[in-house]
């Protein structure tokens, strides 16, 4: 719907505004649970009445996304965007996910993903490849932390610091989160020395600045910073 001032008009009552155009939109042919609004994309995110997402062009109406959360059947899925994080919280019966766009992209699929007991369980990971395009991979953990490790081993030894390097720490950061017997140690804290291996990841980057000494300095915030390359070495600064 678009609004605006009737010509000549010299004072804001309502009657001074005329609607230029209004419209429907179709949502979901088996009804909706409800809605909300991402002003960052401009995207309606629909919960339908069968628990998937949908996200949904706030100009044209064309789904550009529709994802059933990896929640489990029968849960009551809900989701919230929260502008002063400009982050979505995901929630059904069973688990809660947040996101982040990464470049307008909501990483949905795997929104609702618990973590998993054994390397043998099943797990899924989704990456970003175009705009509203990702790959979801569907393997054992273990299958994903030997291949992502290998990635990340041979770029360390050829001294290749190149985006697939990054790309794959991430996956090794997602995948230490799904089975925490996996976790590895970061080496955070007073007396303690950063494991300079591990900071491959932006994830692990940003955990060093837990304690960052300088968080009232604009210029020095640690979001811009873990993405910039930068982690916080306790003692160094």
């Amino acid at each position: 719907m678009a609004a605006a001032a009737s010509p000549g008009s010299g004072s804001s009552t309502s009657s001074d505004w005329i609607v230029l155009r209004d419209g429907c939109l179709r949502c979901d042919e088996e009804g909706l649970r409800s809605l909300s609004y991402h002003p960052a994309l401009n995207a309606i995110l629909a919960v339908t009445s069968r628990g998937s997402i949908k996200v949904i062009d706030g100009t044209s109406g064309a789904i550009l996304q529709a994802s059933a959360l990896h929640a489990k059947p029968g849960g009551r899925v809900r989701c919230q965007y929260f502008p002063l994080v400009d982050k979505v919280l995901f929630v059904d019966d069973y688990a809660v996910g947040c996101r982040k766009d990464l470049n307008g992209i909501l990483l949905l699929d795997t929104a609702l993903q618990p973590p998993v007991a054994k390397p043998e369980d099943m797990v899924q990971l989704e990456l970003p490849v175009t705009e509203w395009a990702t790959v979801t991979f569907h393997l054992p953990h273990h299958v994903l932390k030997l291949v992502a490790g290998a990635i990340v081993n041979e770029l360390k030894k050829i001294n290749q610091n190149i985006a697939a390097l990054s790309v794959a720490s991430s996956i090794m950061d997602r995948l230490s989160y799904l089975l925490s017997s996996a976790r590895p140690e970061l080496g955070v804290g007073p007396g303690r020395s950063v494991d300079r291996s591990l900071m491959y990841s932006e994830a692990n980057r940003r955990e060093t600045f837990t304690s960052w000494p300088h968080a009232g300095y604009r210029w020095a915030q640690p979001d811009p910073m873990a993405q910039a390359g930068f982690y916080h070495q306790v003692g160094s600064v």
